[in-house]
């Protein structure tokens, strides 16, 4: 694993997927089933979806992990 890693889960404890610190600068989203999803640059505040295309502004992946699978 990364640098830190962040566990996502729901309000009933289920593990939904988790975000990586790679290397400063970048955190890396993984699905549940540990598909990488996306990623966010920090210093050009920009979510990427898995296809490495602008998914939009700020840290989205979250909003990413949650709708994958």
């Amino acid at each position: 694993m990364g640098m830190e890693t962040k566990e996502l889960r729901d309000r009933s404890n289920n593990y939904l997927g988790r975000i990586e610190q790679v290397w400063p600068g970048y955190l890396e989203g993984y699905s549940k089933s540990n598909r990488h999803i996306g990623k966010y640059d920090i210093d050009r505040d920009e979510t990427y979806d898995e296809s490495n295309r602008l998914y939009g502004r700020g840290n989205l992946l979250a909003v990413l992990i949650t709708a994958a699978d």
